[in-house]
């Protein structure tokens, strides 16, 4: 088989590879992006009570039997325990979460706002995920289009149609095989065992949070 085929079918692979191992990891934070919340006595997070100066936003722990008047200027936050093991996309979603209750101290917070701020993040990774789940498959459909054109170009090159042309033909049609081969290998792994199985615990935990 000609070199050039050889070389085509493996940067095409890699490429492959390469977008199946991001896909992968891609899915897999997704998966862990909200923590487990089964056990409820061991929850990564909890609520604490903090007292909020009005001038800088900061937060400080509400004392013991706290006068009247600081306890209306107190808020519930979210609190992550410190021997938590969390995502630090999960950890932004607290910080922006936090951020909103404190700028509504004293009003109800909108549980709409809330859920969408963990809705913004969780679909951001989602649509990052799935977008690279079927590139292998894209490139896959590329290298069938470009093995049949350097068949083509190889019997043009010979110019006559015997043995030596239809063999490097079929060196074309080759590429073309192999590249579709993987890319639906690969796509077909992702899809359904990585990414769906990523969406569903992802669903699961946030509905949980």
């Amino acid at each position: 088989m000609p070199s050039i085929d050889l070389v085509v079918i493996g940067v095409i692979v890699v490429l492959q590879f390469a977008f199946f191992i991001y896909a992968y990891a891609r899915s897999t934070e997704l998966a862990e992006l909200f923590p487990d919340f089964a056990d409820r006595l061991r929850a990564p997070l909890g609520v604490a009570t903090r007292r909020v100066d009005p001038t800088t936003g900061e937060t400080t722990k509400l004392p013991p039997r706290a006068p009247e008047s600081e306890q209306g200027r107190s808020v519930e936050l979210l609190d992550v325990r410190s021997s938590s093991n969390i995502s630090d996309r999960f950890r932004k979603i607290v910080n922006v979460t936090n951020d909103y209750l404190k700028s509504v101290v004293g009003l109800p917070a909108d549980f709409e706002i809330v859920r969408d701020v963990a809705d913004r993040v969780s679909d951001t990774l989602e649509d990052s995920a799935s977008s690279a789940v079927s590139t292998p498959l894209y490139l896959g459909l590329m290298g069938t289009f470009l093995g049949v054109i350097i068949g083509l170009v190889n019997i043009t090159a010979h110019g006559t149609i015997d043995d030596e042309s239809i063999n490097a033909f079929l060196g074309g049609v080759f590429i073309a095989m192999t590249a579709s081969l993987f890319g639906l290998l690969l796509t077909t792994i992702n899809n359904n065992f990585v990414f769906r199985r990523a969406k569903t615990q992802c669903d699961e935990r946030k509905n949980d949070y």
